[in-house]
C-alpha cells in the first residue's frame, strides 16, 4: 500500500481543526510540528538502522530552540487546560502521522517505487482519510464560487500539493527522511517573511536571533564530515 504522503493530509486536517476550534495558537502549532524532525531521526534509526549523527542531533536541538524563541510570546501565553492539552495532543498525533509518511516514503525509494506513483496514491489515501476525519468531526462542506476562493484552491491543489509533495518526496529520496524533516524548522521563517509582507508582523531582536539559530541548525544538520563513522552513535 502506497500511503506515505497521504499522512500529510491527515496532518493538515488535524491542524486545520486546531485552528478552527482555537485549541492552541499558531505559534504552538509551529513548535509542535518541529517534532517531525525528532520523530524522523528516531524512526530512521530504529526502523532502518540509520546512524544518528551528532550534527543531526545538535542541529535539531539548535533549530528547535530557534523556533521556540521566535514564538516565545505565544508560548508564554499558553494556559494549561483540558482544551489546550487536547490541542497539543492532536498536534503531536498529526506530526506522528506525518513522520510515518516520511519513513514509508523513504522505504519506497529503496524498493524502487516511482515518486509520481507514490505521490498519486498518497493523495488518494490522504483524501480518503481526510474525508473520514471531516465526517467524524461533523465538518461542513462549503464551496465559494469566487475568484479568490477558486484561485486559492487551485494554488493549494497544484503548487501546495502536487508540486510540493513531489519535491519533498524527491528530497527524502536524496538526503533521507531525517534530514528532509528539517523543513519543519525552516517553514516558520518563510511564514514570518510572508507575514511581514502581507500582514502587520513586527520584527524583534528575539525573532532575528531565533531565525539565526534555525539557519545554524540547518547548516549543522546538512554538514557532512569526512570521518562520518566517528560522528555517529
Amino acid at each position: 500500500m502506497v500511503f506515505g504522503p497521504g499522512n500529510f493530509y491527515v496532518l493538515s486536517q488535524l491542524y486545520a481543526h486546531l485552528f478552527r476550534r482555537k485549541m492552541i495558537s499558531s505559534g504552538l502549532v509551529a513548535v509542535t510540528f518541529t517534532l517531525l524532525l525528532y520523530f524522523n531521526i528516531l524512526g530512521a534509526r530504529f526502523l532502518y538502522k540509520i546512524p544518528i549523527t551528532k550534527n543531526s542531533v545538535i542541529g535539531a536541538l539548535v533549530g528547535g530552540f530557534g523556533v521556540v524563541l521566535i514564538f516565545a510570546p505565544e508560548i508564554m501565553n499558553f494556559v494549561p487546560g483540558s482544551r489546550s492539552i487536547w490541542g497539543l495532543t492532536l498536534g503531536a498525533l498529526g506530526t506522528l502521522f506525518a513522520s510515518a509518511g516520511n519513513l514509508v516514503s523513504y522505504k519506497h525509494r529503496e524498493t524502487g517505487v516511482p515518486i509520481m506513483a507514490s505521490n498519486a496514491f498518497g493523495m488518494f489515501y490522504g483524501s480518503l482519510f481526510t474525508l473520514i476525519i471531516a465526517l467524524i468531526l461533523q465538518e461542513s462542506f462549503e464551496t465559494q464560487w469566487t475568484a479568490k476562493y477558486v484561485t486559492s484552491l487551485l494554488y493549494l491543489s497544484v503548487f501546495g500539493s502536487v508540486i510540493a509533495f513531489g519535491a519533498y518526496l524527491t528530497l527524502i529520496a536524496r538526503i533521507g527522511a531525517e534530514k528532509a524533516a528539517y523543513t519543519s524548522i525552516i517553514n516558520p521563517i518563510i511564514a514570518l517573511v510572508l507575514s511581514s509582507l502581507f500582514e502587520d508582523f513586527r520584527w524583534s531582536t528575539a525573532v532575528f536571533f531565533g531565525i539565526a539559530l534555525c539557519l545554524l541548525g540547518n547548516i549543522l544538520t546538512l554538514h557532512k564530515k569526512r570521518t562520518a563513522v566517528r560522528s555517529s552513535f
